[in-house]
């Protein structure tokens, strides 16, 4: 039985970065960032905060209803 696949949302900012929470199986990720990169890197990205998930490091806040974060 596999994993499940992590939830990804978009936080509407000007700041390009990528966060893991591993709590909630979550990755956010800004628009800024996903504007600047192409499909390769952004792939990286996503592989490196998956690697967090997996390895149960990263970031450990609550994640509140924001407007700025459209979940995707």
């Amino acid at each position: 039985m596999g994993a499940t696949a992590p939830r990804t949302v978009i936080l509407d900012t000007h700041a390009a970065n990528a966060l893991a929470l591993p709590v909630r199986n979550l990755i956010i990720m800004t628009r800024r960032l996903v504007e600047e990169l192409d499909d390769s890197e952004l792939e990286a990205v996503a592989l490196h905060e998956i690697a967090h998930l997996n390895e149960g490091t990263g970031v450990l806040f609550k994640v509140r209803d924001d407007p700025r974060i459209t979940r995707v």
